[in-house]
């Protein structure tokens, strides 16, 4: 076992700890298995920004900089309790941070199945965005026949330099528009850009999702609304 790696290091901290309580002990055997079986790379110390080449950039690259002990599920149908994480909505990534206090990134998020953080439950999926086939992390809305995702991400802008009459506008990581995606059965989740995508999604029953807009009075791009929605087509 090399001893940089992230095993070693749980390994050595779960050997030199105190007594802790059972429900402590349960937590680091979870952490332990987490660690042996799962793939990890570029760690820090939690200081900051993850990187610091942007310590002096506006704005997180966090949905969420605190860091909350959740359930992980992988592909392989593997459950991991009370892992700390938080979602890098700039990377699209999650971060775990192990006993040994360093942050880690997960090396290949393709082994996660889903994602639960508080009241926030998330999956790993390919889906159809305006750029084609992508993978990443949605946030789950609605789950049944027919499912309903929210994607939170966040770019970077570059600093735009004083022209004399305009101030400086600094670097920033900044928040994106959240796209909403729409899974029909077994198909691959798509992006919905206007209520023309939705009824086009919905084309089996497009005249009565139509009927439903009138009646309820309810929006497409509204996160609420759009619930509703795809809640009323899921019992059809």
């Amino acid at each position: 076992m090399k001893r940089n790696s992230p095993l070693f290091l749980v390994m050595s901290v779960l050997l030199s700890a105190p007594a802790i309580g059972q429900d402590d002990l349960a937590i680091n055997r979870s952490l332990q298995d987490f660690a042996s079986k799962m793939r990890f790379s570029n760690y820090n110390t939690g200081t900051g920004n993850s990187s610091a080449g942007r310590a002096s950039i506006e704005g997180s690259e966090y949905f969420d900089e605190n860091f909350v002990k959740g359930d992980l599920f992988t592909q392989n149908s593997e459950r991991f309790s009370g892992i700390p994480m938080r979602y890098n909505a700039y990377d699209d990534n999650i971060e775990v941070k192990l006993p040994d206090s360093l942050i880690y990134n997960l090396s290949d998020p393709g082994l996660i199945f889903q994602v639960k953080l508080n009241k926030d439950i998330m999956i790993y999926t390919h889906y159809l965005s305006p750029f084609g086939e992508r993978g990443g992390f949605l946030f789950v809305l609605y789950d049944g026949n027919c499912s309903l995702y929210r994607r939170n991400y966040k770019v970077f802008r570059e600093k735009v330099p004083s022209n004399g009459i305009i101030n400086e506008v600094p670097a920033k990581i900044a928040d994106k528009p959240k796209e909403y995606y729409v899974r029909i059965k077994d198909k691959l989740p798509s992006i919905i850009l206007s209520k023309k995508d939705l009824l086009l999604l919905l084309n089996d029953h497009a005249d009565k999702v139509q009927d439903f807009f009138k009646k309820e009075k309810v929006k497409w791009n509204n996160e609420g609304d759009l619930i509703k929605v795809i809640n009323f087509y899921d019992s059809l």
